[in-house]
């Protein structure tokens, strides 16, 4: 067992993890965001999730980039 888990690799010790927030109060202005890098489409992976209340939204990405 001891020999079986040290010959395994560890799948997320091959990606490295990018993350990137914004968090902005409500008053009416807009917003607009890009992003880009050197993209692998066999291995990467990117996630973008917005949460917004009466007073506040927040933008938060997470890239998901094989080494």
């Amino acid at each position: 067992m001891t020999n079986m888990a040290s010959t395994d690799v560890d799948p997320f010790n091959l990606y490295f993890a990018l993350v990137t927030s914004v968090i902005m109060q409500k008053n009416g202005a807009g917003l607009h965001t890009a992003s880009s890098c050197y993209w692998d489409n066999l291995g990467d992976g990117s996630c973008t999730v917005r949460w917004e209340n009466k007073t506040m939204f927040c933008i938060v990405s997470v890239f998901g980039l094989g080494i």
